[in-house]
């Protein structure tokens, strides 16, 4: 079947055709998982520590200032990744860390507790949706990324066969 370049090029196409809508949804899905676990974390922080009443609107603004740096970030990482890989993964950090920074503003406005004892506060509010967002990137996304992995060789070995 991969006697010449051009049949192996069309194997490599089909299996690349199988298996890249399922890589692309389980990379949609942790990036949704990036964007609104801190937001979750913030809001359980606040309503169920701080007594702040919960409502949509400060739910949706929540995951507004979460998701609106990260989607910035995204777009300056595709334009700087043209230049270098490095510039393309700090635009994406950037990101993240200005959305930790508007999320700890916004506790801090939220709650009206000073300067000097929120500190422990936001780090801890940071640190634990950082863990979070770790893990469910690695349960979920690890688990389907693996089921992929198996479907790439079970097509692989398919494709291996036939030679």
């Amino acid at each position: 079947l991969a006697g010449d370049a051009a049949s192996m090029n069309q194997g490599i196409s089909y299996i690349a055709g199988k298996i890249a809508a399922s890589v692309g949804g389980i990379a949609a899905l942790c990036q949704l998982f990036a964007m609104v676990l801190p937001a979750a974390v913030a809001l359980v922080y606040l309503c169920t520590i701080r007594r702040v009443r919960f409502s949509f609107l400060l739910a949706s603004n929540m995951v507004a200032i979460t998701t609106l740096p990260s989607i910035a970030a995204s777009v300056l990482c595709m334009v700087f990744s043209l230049l270098s890989p490095v510039l393309g993964v700090l635009m994406l950090t950037l990101g993240q860390v200005v959305s930790y920074v508007l999320v700890c503003l916004m506790i801090a406005h939220i709650t009206g507790i000073p300067e000097q004892h929120s500190t422990l506060v936001k780090l801890a509010v940071v640190c634990i949706s950082i863990v979070v967002k770790a893990l469910f990137i690695q349960l979920v996304g690890g688990t389907l990324m693996a089921s992929a992995m198996r479907t790439i060789t079970s097509l692989m070995n398919t494709m291996g066969s036939l030679l």
